[in-house]
């Protein structure tokens, strides 16, 4: 989960204020821009201001360092604006998670699988 205290919802540099990052604590307090971009050179913030300008909310992949590796990862966020209180929040999840999460749905489906096919042999 992250938050953006939103100073200039056009972007730019120190376009917001990082409020809450839990796997970015260093972040937290300071300004940020939206020229930042992934390894692959993707301003996803800038992406990201621009869905929040169109439809207040969007996803945005972009590769980050996942939190205690060395590994970066194509991660899938969610933003939100809440104009009221000018924050964006936030939240995130690292697709390798959820092909694990896939593989591991995908095991028990064959197990189960197993299971009904010997049933139906007995029968």
């Amino acid at each position: 989960i992250f938050i953006y205290k939103v100073h200039n919802l056009n972007g730019g540099k120190n376009f917001a204020t990082m409020l809450l990052n839990i796997n970015r604590p260093d972040l937290e307090g300071k300004k940020i821009d939206d020229s930042y971009t992934d390894i692959k050179g993707f301003a996803f913030r800038k992406k990201m201001l621009e869905l929040i300008r169109q439809n207040g909310d969007g996803f945005v992949e972009y590769y980050y360092k996942k939190p205690n590796t060395d590994k970066i990862i194509l991660k899938l966020s969610y933003f939100k604006y809440y104009k009221p209180l000018k924050l964006i929040i936030a939240s995130g999840v690292y697709l390798d998670e959820i092909e694990n999460i896939l593989n591991s749905y995908k095991q028990n489906l064959y197990e189960l699988e197993k299971f009904i096919l010997k049933r139906l042999l007995i029968i």
